[in-house]
């Protein structure tokens, strides 16, 4: 089965300059105020909103309620503009804290030849082993005793003990007595 190791490259903008002025509110309730004349929706292009601005323009504004209920979202709009092209609520220029991350899958093969590993080597997983994972790990090319597993794991002896005894009675590993009168465990 193929494995795939994933890696994610942080892309940050250190010279964003903001995108056009700041916008005042005086200016969009001004805008809101020509809408008595006929011409609705001025204060949302201002902001922004162009398809919210046209549908004020065709409807003249929902017939004046859209334009009333304005009076009293305008400075929220206004603000979230603002705060979306990176000015602050006092109006300096604060550099926005967003970053973009590309997340790359590749092959096995591809990271060993990317990390300049051997093709005997493998990158080691980021993901979090179980115990009994360590456990198999340790066990898999030579067999170990209770100890050296103890080290391999850095677990306390009597949660390896219960784990290995667990994985015995389940046939993943399997026990033998060296001549030293050693248990040695090694995988199944």
């Amino acid at each position: 089965m193929a494995r795939f190791h994933r890696f994610t490259v942080t892309i940050a903008q250190p010279n964003y300059q903001p995108a056009g002025e700041r916008k005042k509110k005086s200016v969009a309730y001004a805008l809101a105020f020509v809408g008595i004349t006929g011409i609705c929706g001025l204060q949302r292009f201002y902001v922004g909103k162009v398809g919210s601005g046209l549908l004020y323009l065709f409807t003249i504004g929902f017939l004046g309620f859209g334009q009333f209920i304005d009076l009293f979202l305008l400075p929220e709009m206004v603000e979230d503009y603002n705060r979306k092209k990176g000015f602050s609520l006092s109006g300096q220029y604060i550099a926005p804290s967003s970053q973009q991350q590309l997340v790359v899958n590749i092959g096995e093969h591809v990271s060993s030849a990317i990390l300049g590993l051997g093709a005997g080597q493998q990158m080691k997983e980021a993901v979090p082993q179980t115990l009994e994972q360590k456990i198999l790990r340790r066990c898999h090319d030579e067999s170990a005793s209770l100890g050296q597993i103890c080290l391999a794991a850095g677990v306390d002896s009597k949660e390896v003990k219960e784990a290995v005894d667990r994985l015995t009675a389940e046939g993943l590993l399997h026990a033998d007595i060296d001549e030293a009168g050693i248990i040695r465990y090694k995988l199944g």
